[in-house]
């Protein structure tokens, strides 16, 4: 069997999962059937490294949850650039000394994990905090222990910390 018809394979047994899988977190069945063949084409350009530490299902989520971040990511960017338009044609809003700009806390975090953090970081801290997962089962999937997952979240918020002092209590648990 070759490796076209082992990604075959895979689209016929898991082409369903990925769709519920990026449906549930995107709200939108469109959307949700983009990433499962964005998904799936990742999936044929890389399985030759599919090493077999986690089930094949763990490993097309895996990549199908990357795709579901990229797609967020890209909204908040998207919605970041219309807020700026939008204040543009608005006029300046008047200065607030304690509000925080939600927005763009977030985006400077989104950018900091992505700039300072390793890629099993970002993931780690995605797991943690968008997904709500148990260091145990953070883990379990990454196939380390429950210490690394712990020292890799520590430096995750500490690099979040220092970009972004506003969120600097929320990320203290």
């Amino acid at each position: 069997m070759d490796r076209a018809d082992d990604v075959e394979d895979l689209y016929r047994r898991y082409h369903r999962r990925v769709i519920a899988f990026a449906r549930r977190r995107l709200g939108d069945a469109t959307e949700a059937e983009d990433v499962a063949q964005d998904v799936f084409l990742q999936l044929h350009r890389s399985i030759d490294r599919y090493q077999g530490r986690s089930s094949v299902l763990s490993w097309i989520l895996g990549i199908a949850h990357h795709e579901v971040c990229n797609r967020f990511r890209r909204r908040s960017l998207e919605r970041a650039a219309f807020d700026d338009q939008a204040l543009e044609v608005a006029g300046a809003a008047p200065p607030c000394d304690r509000a925080i700009d939600a927005a763009s806390a977030l985006r400077r975090c989104a950018e900091t994990l992505a700039r300072s953090a390793s890629p099993a970081q970002g993931r780690i801290f995605a797991m943690r905090y968008a997904e709500a997962r148990s260091i145990e089962a953070i883990a379990s999937e990454m196939g380390r222990t429950a210490g690394a997952v712990r020292i890799a979240l520590l430096r995750a918020r500490r690099a979040i910390a220092a970009a972004v002092p506003e969120v600097e209590d929320l990320l203290a648990t």
